[in-house]
C-alpha cells in the first residue's frame, strides 16, 4: 500500500496542526515563545488598559527575543498568529548586522 492509502489516526483539521515551539532560531538568533491567558498576555504587550476586544492575540518583542501568544486560542488560529508575529521578527532580523 502506498503512503496515500494510510488512514489518519484522527482526521480532523486540528489533529493535523503540531505544536508550536518554545525556542526556535530564525538564523542566527534563538527566539522564544510565551504562550499566557488572554489577561496575561495584555499585561506583557502594555495592553491591559485597553478594552478587552481590542487586546492583541499575540505579539513580538524585539528587545526580548519572544513571540506571546494567547494560549486560549485554538491551534489553528495559534499558528496562524504565530506565523504573523514570526515574519515581525524576521523582517527585524532582516535590518540587523550579524
Amino acid at each position: 500500500r502506498g503512503q496515500g492509502d494510510r488512514a489518519a489516526p484522527d482526521e480532523s483539521p486540528e489533529a493535523a496542526v503540531t505544536r508550536i515551539p518554545k525556542v526556535f532560531r530564525i538564523g542566527p538568533f534563538r527566539v522564544a515563545v510565551v504562550q499566557l491567558p488572554a489577561r496575561k498576555l495584555a499585561e506583557a504587550l502594555d495592553e491591559e488598559d485597553e478594552p478587552e476586544e481590542d487586546w492583541s492575540p499575540g505579539g513580538w518583542v524585539s528587545e526580548d527575543l519572544t513571540i506571546y501568544l494567547d494560549k486560549t486560542l485554538p491551534k489553528q488560529k495559534k499558528w496562524g498568529v504565530f506565523c504573523h508575529e514570526c515574519a515581525h521578527a524576521a523582517i527585524d532580523f532582516a535590518g540587523k548586522t550579524l
